[in-house]
């Protein structure tokens, strides 16, 4: 039993010695090996991949490494596209705004000749209003009998205009004095509106 605890001991001892020792110094090789990427290293590769065992390691490894360089090229393309499509609706958006702010001139442009239009309208709608209460103050000023027979020679829409501008009780007497037929179709207008 001692002989056997002294074999044993010297196995022990043996691996400490040489075999853990080779063992961590191999695995920190390869890893080292496979981290680095300088000439003298890439010579080394080459010598250690010739042997049997390692070269099942840097196979794989340089299999994953042209994997991994066609799926960064394939990227680089994919990357170079969505540039160019960038670029692209870049150019778009420019070109829409500036047709945008064309636009938004021209409507600029139209709104000052909308303002210019219809200041003048209202220049010359107040104009027709005032000339409407010239009318009607000369009608008021007139006998019945006799803007009876102005407003008898109007049409039936001129009449109304002209009777708008007096009041209710003028109206009344001038309307007394026109034909029935007259007075009627212009009563109906005046309770119409």
């Amino acid at each position: 039993m001692n002989e056997t605890k002294k074999k044993m001991s010297k196995f022990q001892w043996f691996m400490v010695i040489f075999i853990i020792p080779f063992v961590l110094i191999l695995a920190l090789a390869v890893v080292t090996l496979t981290v680095v990427e300088h000439p003298t290293i890439e010579k080394i590769k080459s010598s250690v991949t010739a042997l049997p065992v390692v070269s099942l390691f840097f196979d794989d490894q340089a299999e994953v490494s042209e994997l991994q360089s066609e799926e960064f090229e394939q990227l680089e393309q994919q990357l170079l596209q969505q540039q160019e499509n960038l670029t692209l609706l870049n150019e778009t958006i420019e070109q829409r705004d500036s047709q945008i702010a064309e636009l938004e001139q021209e409507l600029l442009e139209i709104g000052a000749l909308l303002s210019e239009e219809n200041s003048e309208d209202d220049v010359v709608q107040t104009n027709a209003t005032n000339s409407y209460e010239e009318i009607g103050k000369l009608y008021e000023n007139m006998s019945a009998k006799n803007a009876a027979r102005i407003i008898a020679e109007l049409t039936i829409d001129e009449s109304i205009v002209h009777l708008d501008t007096i009041s209710s009780e003028e109206q009344s007497k001038i309307i007394s004095k026109l034909e029935s037929e007259q007075a009627a179709e212009i009563m109906k207008r005046l309770a119409n509106r």
